[in-house]
């Protein structure tokens, strides 16, 4: 298994946004407005602006120098078999997925994980070669390198490939997801499986306000499409549709919103014990960006709870959203 793991698979499903569609501005209402794509307003010193043309050379910079430092970083603690600030490289809720598919969520689960690797290589070495840093856009950029491990002095070493999911945050770049790339092909659609579940129509009122959705398979293929609407009595707020599925470029579950306010997003998804984590940035149709953090719960064949938190507007913090409920009404 790769020990290279810069941060966590985050997948991040927007079915909350079905909450955000209620939410006239952000902050106020049932929920937050939908989803920005990472990070804050710049300031002077931040290549990213809040409105017009993209430093790209800048931010692409900006991140390969954060990258090169957490390489050299990982390779010391490494070498001196530090599991904690190994772990510590990682966002809180940060995965790793091994060769095998086996997820490790959070830095506890990490520290763990190299504690145990040391234990049984304790005179293990590493080296670690970043191939490509690539700006997907302003917010998320992929790593993608070769780890080289030596199990002691001598040792035939062994390379294996991995892939990293970085987001923006302010003016900072998080470590949110690692993966070890297999030797052989492995079913991507294999994660999606779990999302059918979610197939049928749900209905959630609170507050005056009653928002229904319908999720259905896009063919058989790694793909699913939610649309949804969202009323106070018989006035349409706000409506919109969403693909979910599998990413071959961040090779996790992501997902691509857009409703009829012309506020857009994306959200990367992280399997969770009974539902999914969900990080989603995405912009305003103003032009300000916004992100927020969902935990999604399976409670029953036919109930989901939704918690909002981490949310940002621009640089404004805004409150969490109470814990929201879904029924299923129909397969």
């Amino acid at each position: 298994m790769r020990p290279y793991l810069i941060s966590a698979v985050l997948a991040a499903f927007c079915c909350v946004t079905v909450l955000l569609a209620a939410d006239p501005a952000p902050g106020s209402g049932l929920a937050p407005p939908p989803i920005a794509q990472l990070g804050a307003p710049a300031t002077n010193a931040d290549p990213l602006p809040a409105r017009g043309a993209l430093d790209v050379a800048g931010i692409t910079a900006a991140v390969k120098q954060q990258v090169q430092r957490e390489v050299q970083e990982f390779m010391r603690a490494y070498n001196a078999r530090d599991a904690k600030a190994i772990a510590a490289e990682w966002s809180p809720h940060g995965t790793y997925t091994d060769q095998d598919g086996t997820v490790y969520k959070g830095r506890e689960a990490i520290e763990k994980f190299y504690q145990d690797a040391f234990a049984v290589n304790p005179e293990a070495t590493v080296t670690v070669a970043v191939e490509e840093v690539r700006l997907i856009n302003a917010f998320t950029a992929v790593e993608r390198g070769t780890t080289t491990v030596s199990a002691k002095p001598g040792a035939e070493p062994t390379a294996e490939q991995y892939i990293a999911t970085h987001v923006r945050h302010g003016k900072e770049w998080v470590m949110v997801s690692v993966e070890d790339l297999a030797d052989n092909t492995r079913d991507n659609y294999a994660v999606v499986h779990d999302l059918a579940w979610l197939v049928g129509t749900w209905q959630a009122s609170t507050n005056g306000l009653r928002t229904e959705m319908t999720i259905t398979r896009v063919g058989d293929g790694p793909f699913f499409q939610r649309a949804w609407i969202t009323r106070a009595d018989t006035n349409v707020l706000v409506q919109g549709v969403q693909v979910i599925g599998w990413d071959p470029d961040l090779r996790q579950v992501a997902s691509w919103t857009f409703d009829s306010r012309g506020n857009t997003d994306k959200g990367l998804w992280s399997p969770e014990e009974n539902g999914w984590s969900i990080e989603c940035k995405g912009m305003l149709v103003n032009g300000t960006p916004f992100s927020a953090t969902y935990l999604m719960t399976c409670n029953g064949d036919d109930t989901l709870s939704i918690n909002s938190m981490n949310r940002l507007a621009g640089d404004v913090a805004l409150p969490d959203v109470p814990e929201l409920t879904l029924q299923r009404t129909a397969h």
